[in-house]
């Protein structure tokens, strides 16, 4: 989740009043208690979406020009 810069004041201006209470308290705690669970994009690209082709044991393996020792 990206803060703005008055989302980040907020949550820096909490943590130091949980802190100053002696309450133990985390930056990820506190963002969760303000802003709610953090929303995962994942562009609507499910596992599903790709498609792999693995290649058979047999299958030539490139291998780079050689470089001569000189």
């Amino acid at each position: 989740m990206r803060l703005t810069p008055t989302q980040r004041t907020a949550v820096m201006v909490r943590l130091c009043h949980e802190l100053g209470e002696g309450r133990p308290a985390t930056r990820e705690q506190i963002i969760r208690d303000l802003y709610g669970a953090p929303i995962v994009a994942n562009n609507g690209v499910t596992p599903t979406d790709v498609a792999v082709t693995l290649a058979s044991p047999a299958a030539p393996v490139f291998a780079g020009p050689t470089v001569p020792d000189h």
